[in-house]
């Protein structure tokens, strides 16, 4: 069974949505929690406190915050190693990716990047961080091994969301800039964007199937998401949804997509099959979104 965790940016909290689905919990973490992100065993979910410059720790167990964590400021996108032993943290105002020491509970390294870093993804294997810097319109590429920048690369116009593909040979990123409304392509062993695929206008979050056979994409300003396929370059499914949507995320089994439409408050709940709407679940101002499977 999947539990979604949702972050509420005007409550000061984070909705747990479960079987129904409904919310089945409220978890008070810091002020304006943005984005979120799961350990790779699902035991723990961070999530940044934008305003507190702070990473609550969420046991998922009992959904409770067992830990809060200083980082850089106006803390935005987090990325987990998968190892589970480090997170990155882009702070917005700060220009630099905290590097946190997850089992300390400590910042061990703040990396200067680009302006106004929005997001960070790390690599399968762990060695690279790749972040988006949403006003210097690149990206930022963090050898994990020595928490330096070894690259930067030009993109379109205010790139936000990044992931890497499952194999590792591909990294996407979303422009959510009007003149360049576009998914960019990176191949990361050089470093090169290698492809662009347009889109609508407006994308802003994605998430990576777990086969990687799709790529979803949240559309801002065009009220939906459209599943791209990246080996073709080609949209391959367009669901509308609420006002504004913004962050997404894919279920383990890669049935269920879930995206939070920021204005219309509320969670839309995708069937990756269909690519229809099956449930909407009030959420007040819903952000960053992450899933967990039981």
């Amino acid at each position: 069974m999947n539990r979604v965790y949702v972050a509420g940016m005007d409550t000061g909290a984070v909705s747990v949505i479960g079987a129904g689905p409904a919310v089945l919990a409220e978890i008070e973490v810091g002020t304006r929690p943005f984005a979120l992100a799961v350990g790779p065993d699902g035991a723990r979910a961070y999530v940044t406190n934008f305003d507190d410059n702070t990473v609550s720790v969420i046991d998922t167990a009992n959904d409770a915050v067992v830990g809060e964590i200083p980082v850089g400021g106006r803390p935005g996108g987090i990325a987990i190693a998968p190892g589970g032993e480090r997170a990155y943290v882009s702070n917005y105002v700060g220009d630099d990716v905290s590097v946190v020491d997850l089992r300390a509970g400590r910042v061990v390294r703040a990396v200067r990047v680009g302006s106004n870093p929005a997001s960070a993804a790390v690599s399968p294997d762990g060695s690279l961080v790749y972040v988006t810097n949403y006003e210097s319109h690149d990206v930022s590429v963090i050898d994990a091994r020595v928490n330096e920048v070894v690259a930067r690369l030009d993109v379109g116009r205010q790139p936000n969301g990044v992931a890497f593909g499952h194999r590792g040979d591909r990294v996407y990123v979303t422009n959510t800039g009007d003149d360049d409304s576009a998914v960019t392509i990176i191949d990361p062993a050089v470093h090169a964007v290698v492809a662009t695929i347009p889109v609508e206008r407006g994308p802003y979050g994605l998430s990576v199937a777990p086969k990687e056979d799709l790529l979803y994409v949240t559309q801002y300003y065009s009220d939906s998401v459209v599943a791209l396929d990246p080996v073709e370059r080609r949209v391959v499914l367009r669901t509308p949804v609420g006002h504004c949507p913004e962050s997404i995320a894919v279920s383990p089994d890669a049935g269920r997509v879930y995206v939070s439409n920021r204005h219309s408050h509320e969670v839309s709940v995708i069937d990756a099959v269909s690519g229809a709407v099956v449930a909407t679940v009030a959420v007040r101002n819903p952000g960053g979104i992450a899933v967990v499977s039981r």
